[in-house]
């Protein structure tokens, strides 16, 4: 397998990542009671409460880094000449 065809997989892969987190914040945002399960990460207190949606939030950005940084590899390798 040459470098070109294992970055256009990443690149798939990595496309795919981001569709799906960005999926995922759609969903959160359009449907908060799907952020109810984080709600029982944290205490019943009025500040905490606001914690839930900062995990939430956080998973997000992560998730979507890591895929972010997937996409960037494969666009480098599927740019790159040499076989490997």
């Amino acid at each position: 397998m040459t470098n070109r065809t294992i970055g256009l997989a990443m690149l798939a892969l990595g496309v795919g990542l981001l569709c799906f987190v960005f999926y995922l914040g759609f969903m959160a945002f359009t449907n908060p009671s799907t952020l109810a399960g984080f709600a029982d990460l944290v205490p019943e207190s009025g500040l905490y409460q606001t914690l839930a949606y900062l995990i939430a939030v956080g998973l997000l950005w992560v998730m979507g880094s890591i895929a972010g940084r997937i996409l960037s590899y494969g666009l480098a390798m599927a740019r790159s000449e040499r076989e490997g």
